[in-house]
C-alpha cells in the first residue's frame, strides 16, 4: 500500500510540474501573469504546445490523485 501511495504522490508532482511548466511558457511568451490569478480560466491564449503540455499534467495530476482510490478497490 506504501509503494502505491509514494507512486502517486510521484506522478501528482509530475503533473504539477507539467502544468506549472505549460503555465511559465505563457508568461514567458507573452510576459503577461494576469493568467496565474485566472488558473481555472479558459485557455484560449495558450499556443498548441502549451496547450498540450497543459492537458498532459492536469490528465497525470488526475491519474496521481485516483490511483490509490483505484488501487483500494484491486
Amino acid at each position: 500500500m506504501e509503494n502505491i501511495e509514494l507512486i502517486s504522490l510521484i506522478i501528482t508532482c509530475t503533473g504539477i510540474t507539467f502544468l506549472i511548466t505549460s503555465l511559465l511558457l505563457y508568461i514567458k511568451r507573452t510576459k503577461d501573469k494576469s493568467i496565474l490569478i485566472k488558473f481555472w480560466a479558459q485557455k484560449k491564449e495558450l499556443k498548441k504546445s502549451e496547450l498540450m503540455i497543459n492537458r498532459v499534467g492536469l490528465s497525470i495530476t488526475v491519474i496521481g490523485i485516483f490511483l490509490p482510490i483505484v488501487s483500494d478497490f484491486l
